[in-house]
């Protein structure tokens, strides 16, 4: 491999992983762990609703994908 490739994977685990590969997963568990929080939030009787629906919002935003025309 050259140096280039080298720098793409990371060592995880004793193997070597793809680093987009580790970087989206982690993205997608912060993003699911605020969606958790955020709906335990909501359905507890906190007084600051609109932070937490907006955390909501947003992470579910990042999820989903843009919505294209074939």
């Amino acid at each position: 491999m050259d140096e280039k490739e080298e720098e793409k994977q990371w060592a995880v685990c004793c193997s070597k992983t793809s680093r987009a590969c580790i970087m989206y997963t982690t993205q997608v568990c912060a993003a699911g762990i605020v969606m958790l929080v955020a709906l335990y939030q909501l359905s507890t009787d906190t007084k600051s609703r609109e932070l937490w629906i907006s955390l909501l919002s947003s992470s579910v935003g990042l999820l989903l994908p843009n919505p294209k025309l074939s």
